[in-house]
């Protein structure tokens, strides 16, 4: 064997099947072997988790300009908390809010397959899919208009982002 499996996933039958460690390979203090990425000549696991680290730096502008607009209006009202009875407050921090109930969980799911060794197929697409989710949902969360196309189209994306993700970590768990 001259270097890890393609994927990185390395379960302990695996590992135990060689005698000798191949280059770059060391066990570690817990009992379980981990392969060395990059000039880390401990032989830990340096994780580089690029792919994540783009769409979440996307996400953070969103955010931004999310966050900024609420912080606008509750400082035009003097309102430090909730929204006063304002529909245009409200409606700012449950586009906000919606941004922070979504993006947290597909973050962390993306990040799981990443650090697993999915297949970057299944993270861009599911990135891409939280990004025009984010994007197109302040866009259709109307306080008039309940049935907003871009609603459902920010909403529908992100639960295709969580599926896209589950599908990628249930293929890995399994061997799939």
């Amino acid at each position: 064997m001259t270097g890890p499996p393609k994927d990185l996933r390395l379960s302990r039958n695996y590992l135990d099947e060689f005698r000798e460690y191949p280059e770059g390979m060391s066990k570690s203090g817990n009992g379980f072997r981990s392969w060395s990425i990059g000039n880390n000549s401990t032989g830990d696991f340096d994780m580089m988790l690029t792919t994540t680290t783009l769409y979440a730096l996307i996400l953070i502008a969103i955010w931004f300009v999310l966050w900024t607009r609420v912080t606008s209006a509750r400082s035009a009202l003097n309102c430090s908390i909730g929204d006063r009875g304002d529909l245009a407050l409200l409606q700012k921090i449950r586009r906000h809010g919606n941004f922070i109930e979504w993006v947290p969980l597909v973050l962390v799911l993306m990040v799981l397959a990443e650090a697993q060794g999915a297949d970057a197929l299944w993270l861009h697409a599911a990135g891409i899919l939280l990004v025009v989710g984010r994007l197109a949902h302040p866009f259709g969360l109307q306080i008039d208009n309940a049935g907003h196309p871009l609603r459902y189209v920010g909403n529908g994306t992100n639960i295709l982002a969580v599926l896209v993700l589950a599908i990628a970590l249930v293929r890995i768990v399994t061997g799939l």
